[in-house]
């Protein structure tokens, strides 16, 4: 290019630039100044890694998960709603369309991919990109066993923390937990497992957390201080040999310690102690109970000088908590639920808090309102949930505030059941079942707005027992538009001789069912949903499309999404409440009100969907006891 052009473009860019039409990329690389403190956080887009295999893709969309998450947490970075996204990765060494992400105000782009490798490692790769310098700030890939998924994810969270920031990363934390009896005594072996990865907070974190949450209970901090690698300085490739040595410098542990695994016991480690001049001949554990000092067997001594006990705080619950425990049957006489109590639902206890907390602020619908709605529909709605792996979305400040999504409940009360799952090699996921009225208050409680159950059983996992559609609204387009792609899959679905079921999505678009006995296998299922879309799309070619880029689907169009027919995908349930302006449910329909295209969505919501069963009754019911079977020649 000669200097008179390039001085043509960059003084039309100016223009462009100046009159608002194109966003002028700033010069100065993305960077964060964690020195100067209430820093702005950075808007940060992380598309799902990509990858040519489904399931290593499913894997690819929860390590992004797991770097969105990270980053949100480290209060510098704020990753933006996928669902915002214009443009979709498909090849991570291709520099991407950057104005397409300034368009959603991103400043910075981490793009990755997953893939297996012959000898069975996974191989994690990424690049972060500039958007406004239109460069490449970083490239990196990780190679590990597919089992430790979650731990290079947080590498990553670490490689992009450091590049922006110029400091070291903190999410590679792991908290061990140490049997009760030392050691510091050498030669003494005790047991140390690794658990699951824990939040930072919880290295600063003393006082209590609520039943019915993870580690519910009082949390004290028996031991703090720091420690240094004794073996090189690459803890990573010491994890891998299987002995990790450390030095402890804390106010009780102190010296050298090892950890060794041992064989054949996943995630079990022997914790011994090195021969040095801490070590102590009959040292035994001291258990500190509040203020006190218990030692083993239940004697108890005041607590020795030392170190200043950091100030209790409390997670998740007020530091007072009155408890009001009442039965269920009279706790909803009152008008509003407010404060905290223990409700009594037969034999179970669960626990309910921050009742008055706002969570539909236009409205003023509180906490306690989404628990009265719940209480109030639960017949209706636990038929939908029952033996199905629930997938949880949690709004604990409420739909305006940040939400997050949980598969993985490790320690709910007794009341509620999980089933373990495999939801990709080596990872085992506790998914809540919500089978009863306790389970689903006990959710509603944990900021659980929504409803979103597997499409098939826990006791038959692989073969749903429904089809499922999502028709999902460009902007702009009429509900009556809807109504007649409802319509039109309707027909499509009857040619197969097949019955369906049609219900509002409780966000603007409707759902369609058809009831299936469940002997198909998910990808037959997949396979007859992308028939009957494609249909559909032929027929309508002016209103509906099956384009899954929001950016390639044709304006004003409807689309007939069937890819929420794969093992883990959901929907929200009929008559579960939704995070939108109105507190909207999804309301099952008849097709004459489809026909008619008069109702919307916003027409249902948590204060007068009862009333609509009490004269129609439940419409969906029918889904329950359907059985239906995909008979390929028919179609």
């Amino acid at each position: 290019m000669s200097l008179e052009n390039g001085m043509r473009k960059l003084l039309l860019g100016c223009i462009l630039a100046f009159v608002g039409l194109l966003p002028l990329p700033a010069m100065a690389a993305l960077q964060v100044d964690v020195t100067q403190g209430n820093v702005q956080p950075v808007p940060i887009a992380i598309p799902d890694m990509i990858s040519a295999d489904a399931s290593q893709a499913q894997m690819g969309a929860q390590i992004s998960s797991v770097i969105r998450a990270d980053l949100d947490r480290s209060g510098l970075f704020k990753s933006i709603d996928p669902r915002a996204f214009v443009e979709h990765i498909t090849n991570i060494n291709v520099a991407p369309t950057f104005q397409s992400w300034r368009a959603i105000n991103a400043q910075g782009l981490v793009a990755g991919q997953v893939s297996l490798q012959p000898d069975g490692r996974l191989k994690v790769e990424f690049r972060l990109w500039d958007v406004f310098g239109e460069s490449q700030m970083l490239g990196q890939q990780f190679f590990t066993q597919p089992e430790n998924w979650r731990r290079v994810a947080h590498l990553v969270s670490d490689a992009i923390y450091e590049r922006i920031t110029g400091e070291k990363g903190y999410f590679d934390t792991r908290i061990v937990f140490i049997s009760e009896s030392g050691p510091a005594t050498k030669r003494v072996k005790r047991l140390a497992v690794m658990t699951e990865d824990h939040p930072v907070e919880y290295l600063k974190f003393e006082g209590r957390i609520p039943e019915g949450q993870y580690g519910a209970g009082e949390q004290l901090i028996w031991d703090a201080g720091d420690y240094e690698l004794k073996n090189g300085e690459d803890p990573l490739r010491q994890l891998k040999e299987g002995k990790l040595s450390v030095e402890l410098r804390g106010d009780k542990l102190r010296g050298g310690f090892n950890l060794v695994r041992m064989k054949g016991r996943d995630g079990q480690w022997l914790l011994i102690k090195s021969d040095d001049e801490f070590a102590q001949p009959g040292w035994t554990l001291e258990l500190r109970t509040g203020g006190r000092i218990e030692e083993p067997g239940g004697a108890r001594k005041k607590k020795r000088a030392g170190r200043k006990r950091r100030p209790v705080k409390t997670l998740g619950a007020k530091a007072k908590r009155e408890i009001r425990q009442i039965a269920a049957s009279r706790a909803f006489n009152p008008k509003e639920l407010t404060g905290d109590l223990d409700l009594k639902v037969g034999k179970a206890i669960v626990s309910l808090t921050n009742l008055d907390k706002v969570y539909w602020p236009e409205e003023g619908y509180t906490k306690g309102d989404l628990v009265r709605y719940y209480y109030e529909i639960a017949k209706y709605i636990l038929p939908y949930l029952k033996d199905r792996p629930l997938i949880l979305k949690r709004y604990p400040n409420g739909i305006d505030k940040p939400s997050f999504h949980q598969h993985d409940v490790a320690e709910p009360p007794g009341y509620a059941r999980t089933v373990a799952l495999d939801v990709v090699e080596g990872h085992v996921v506790d998914y809540l079942v919500c089978d009863n009225l306790a389970t689903l208050l006990y959710v509603t409680n944990l900021g659980a707005i929504e409803r979103h159950p597997w499409n098939s059983r826990a006791s038959n996992l692989d073969h749903p027992d429904w089809v499922v559609f999502d028709l999902d609204p460009g902007d702009g387009v009429e509900f009556a538009a809807i109504c007649e792609v409802a319509l039109s899959l309707k027909d499509v679905i009857g040619r197969a001789g097949l019955e369906c079921f049609a219900k509002t999505s409780g966000s603007r678009g409707i759902h369609v069912y058809a009831p299936l006995e469940p002997v198909h296998g998910y990808e037959d299922v997949a396979d007859f949903a992308e028939w009957a879309a494609s249909i559909v799309v032929s027929e309508l070619p002016r209103l509906a499309t099956a384009e899954r880029s929001l950016k390639k689907r044709p304006r004003g169009s409807v689309y007939v999404d069937h890819f929420q027919n794969a093992r883990g995908k959901s929907v929200a349930a009929p008559y579960s409440a939704r995070p939108r302006p109105g507190a909207t449910v999804s309301a099952p329909l008849e097709w004459g009100e489809v026909k008619r295209g008069k109702i919307t969505p916003q027409d249902f919501t948590i204060k007068n969907i009862r009333k609509r069963i009490e004269r129609k009754g439940d419409l969906f019911s029918p889904a329950l006891k359907l059985r239906q079977r995909l008979e390929w020649s028919a179609i």
